[in-house]
C-alpha cells in the first residue's frame, strides 16, 4: 500500500482477500464486484453493456436457482436487463486510485 491512509490500508487488505479467495476457488485473480458497483454509480461509462433476457430458474429447467441470461435469444422473450459485459480497466482503476488517494 504506497498511499498509507487508513482507507487505502483497508481497501489493500479486502483486495488481499478477495485475491486469495478467488485463486483459491476459482483459480482467478479477485474479482471486484463491489468497487466496480460504485464506479458505475459515480460514471457509468465506466462499463459497456449490453441488453438481454434474465430469469432464475425456479422450477429446474435449466438449474434450479440459477440466473439465466438468453444472449443469444433462444428463449424469444424481450430482454428485461442491461448487462455489463465489458470494462474500461484503465478508467476503473484510475477512480479508484483517485478516490483511495483523496
Amino acid at each position: 500500500d504506497e498511499m498509507g491512509t487508513p482507507l487505502s490500508r483497508l481497501v489493500t487488505d479486502w483486495l488481499r482477500y478477495y485475491d486469495k479467495l478467488h485463486r483459491k476457488t476459482m483459480n482467478i485473480g479477485g474479482a471486484m464486484h463491489d468497487p466496480l458497483a460504485l464506479a458505475c454509480l459515480i460514471d457509468p461509462t465506466v462499463i459497456t453493456t449490453r441488453a438481454v433476457h434474465v430469469e432464475v430458474d425456479l422450477t429446474g429447467t435449466w438449474t434450479f436457482g440459477a440466473t439465466v441470461a438468453d444472449f443469444w435469444g433462444q428463449r424469444g422473450k424481450a430482454n428485461n436487463v442491461d448487462i455489463a459485459c465489458d470494462v474500461d480497466v484503465e478508467k476503473f482503476f484510475g477512480m479508484m486510485f483517485g478516490l483511495l488517494r483523496a
